[in-house]
């Protein structure tokens, strides 16, 4: 299905060297990885490596981005990001698996929790072998176990050298996430996924990602959408 997921991703121009050129504002900025460092994230793993690398993932002008390999970083309100998804925010982020060593790779974005631990917070989640699994699913998990999730299984897993848009709208009148993945790439839209969490919501805000052993994956442009 043909969906415009590459339309209105900038919402400023700025003069540069005589002609207008589109950016993205400042004050919307989650993390470009322009700064070279990971100083705003916390590490829990001592295999595997996540590193600010050259290159652009998505639309950002930014000429860094992340990769992460058999690691999960984290970033919580404080921790020196100029944003956070709260509620009440719809954001984005861009990912691109570049190396599979074996099945099934596993690619994940934690957000909403305000500690360092995984035990309560939001997931959301890509596997390479759908057929071991599902192929993407958004869940909310608490004390470590999976309470809420929405899944697909069929068939469609993440595929290497593919650049995918996630965007995610945290609707604060009914507490309610709506995931939709992007091939952004080819311009389609792959799937959407919900969760209604209106009894419990979990508060605080932070942003991680995560990749287990058998998949490399690079992350740029993430932002808040206005």
């Amino acid at each position: 299905m043909q969906n415009s997921s590459k339309q209105n991703l900038n919402a400023a121009y700025v003069l540069q060297n005589g002609s207008k050129t589109k950016v993205w504002p400042s004050h919307l900025e989650i993390d470009y990885f322009g700064d070279g460092n990971m100083n705003e994230y916390w590490e829990n793993s001592t295999s595997g490596h996540a590193n600010v690398i050259s290159g652009s993932i998505g639309p950002s002008g930014s000429s860094s981005h992340l990769e992460i390999d058999n690691r999960r970083v984290i970033s919580k309100d404080g921790d020196g990001l100029p944003n956070y998804p709260h509620w009440g925010d719809t954001w984005e982020f861009y990912f691109k698996p570049t190396n599979f060593r074996n099945t099934p790779g596993i690619f994940r974005c934690n957000f909403h929790n305000n500690h360092y631990n995984t035990d309560d917070l939001y997931r959301i989640e890509w596997e390479s072998d759908p057929t071991s699994g599902s192929d993407m699913s958004l869940e909310k998990r608490l004390n470590g176990s999976n309470v809420k999730i929405q899944a697909t299984g069929d068939g469609l897993g993440i595929k290497t050298g593919i650049t995918y848009r996630v965007t995610v709208e945290m609707r604060q009148s009914d507490y309610t996430i709506i995931v939709n993945w992007y091939d952004y790439d080819n311009n389609n839209h792959l799937r959407q996924l919900s969760l209604s969490d209106s009894s419990n919501p979990i508060s605080g805000s932070a942003v991680s990602f995560f990749t287990n052993a058998y998949v490399v994956c690079q992350i740029g442009s993430v932002r808040i959408l206005p």
